[in-house]
């Protein structure tokens, strides 16, 4: 099968990097496989695949063109999640007051 050209990525969806020597990322912040991403947040590669081309996460490319998320990538976005889910059941479980006392009828 020939590969044909295609449009070039825009460079702030994905960035092929070196993952052994990488100046600009800490050492303590690993490149994590995109199964193991997927498992944090109790989704699919799919989903996850989806969320980096929706930009909700950055994937990096090793030179053999595989996807690796950053660690601090996956926490920040697991933290973001977290306080949204938090703060929707705080209006689920605390609704405003409303004018009419709950039960009464027009």
């Amino acid at each position: 099968m020939v590969k044909t050209a295609s449009a070039p990525i825009p460079a702030n969806r994905t960035e092929t990097v070196d993952t052994l020597s990488t100046p600009e990322r800490d050492e303590s912040d690993r490149l994590i496989p995109p199964k193991e991403a997927a498992a944090r947040f109790g989704v699919s590669t799919r989903s996850l695949r989806r969320w980096h081309s929706l930009g909700l996460i950055r994937a990096k490319r090793t030179v053999g063109g595989h996807r690796r998320y950053l660690e601090s990538d996956v926490r920040a976005l697991l933290t973001e999640l977290e306080d949204a889910v938090a703060e929707y059941l705080k209006t689920v479980t605390h609704p405003a007051e409303s004018a009419e006392p709950a039960g009464a009828v027009a």
